[in-house]
């Protein structure tokens, strides 16, 4: 586990009291303004930091600490239990989750992975079946030919991240992609997996409210049950 010594501290979001003058309305956006730009820094710097590792891991080295990961992720119990998944295909630098799609392939779980909606113009989760075929999608990650959207509750969902800490914030890169995918209600109960490589785990990151959070983070090191942060984002 690392920590890079960001950590944010995050700014009064209380309502202004009764009575602020001009100036004290002023000064209290501007604090503001000035929490979600610092936190903006922060996450981008745990981007870049994460990005710098990323480039210099060999496949080897991805493959052998994905069997790894993914087999502690299949026998976690919500795992187990769950009759519908949602998982990511790995882009280049990510956890390898081919092993995750063969377990609920073989186990008969309905499986979700992420498509682009051209209709909706927003990444859904879409049906994912041993028979489908899977084409290119923005960005060059695969996704189903034929999208069709989920349209029941996702038990377990199963994503990738640039880093984790351990209350369960995840940072990604920055698109919001699976944030929006989350507050679809078809994951209102939806318990949540992020799959990373031990470096990418660090005591605390910088979240705000939209940040989807992890209720577990598994690595080839160990699986970390998401903690109760006494931060207000």
């Amino acid at each position: 586990m690392e920590n890079t010594g960001t950590e944010i501290k995050n700014g009064d979001t209380a309502a202004a009291p009764e009575g602020d003058n001009p100036e004290q309305a002023k000064g209290r956006i501007e604090k503001k303004r000035w929490f979600r730009a610092h936190r903006r820094k922060a996450k981008e710097s745990f981007r870049e930091l994460i990005r710098e590792k990323r480039r210099k891991l060999k496949t080897t080295w991805i493959a052998a600490r994905s069997r790894l990961i993914q087999k502690k992720a299949v026998d976690l119990e919500q795992m187990r239990n769950a009759s519908s998944v949602f998982c990511y295909i790995a882009a280049p630098g990510e956890v390898l989750t081919d092993r995750v799609l063969k377990f609920c392939f073989k186990k008969g779980k309905q499986l979700y992975i992420p498509a682009w909606d051209a209709v909706y113009k927003r990444y859904v989760a879409a049906e994912y079946g041993p028979d489908d075929t899977l084409v290119p999608g923005p960005m060059q990650i695969l996704q189903p030919e034929k999208i069709r959207p989920a349209c029941k509750p996702v038990d377990v969902a199963v994503v990738p991240g640039m880093a984790f800490d351990l209350t369960g914030v995840r940072v990604g890169h920055g698109c919001g992609h699976y944030d929006r995918i989350f507050k679809d209600r078809l994951f209102k109960s939806t318990y949540k997996i992020g799959l990373g490589f031990a470096f990418q785990v660090f005591d605390s990151a910088p979240a705000n409210r939209r940040d989807a959070r992890m209720n577990a983070v598994v690595t080839e090191a160990e699986v970390f049950l998401a903690k109760k942060s006494n931060k207000k984002n």
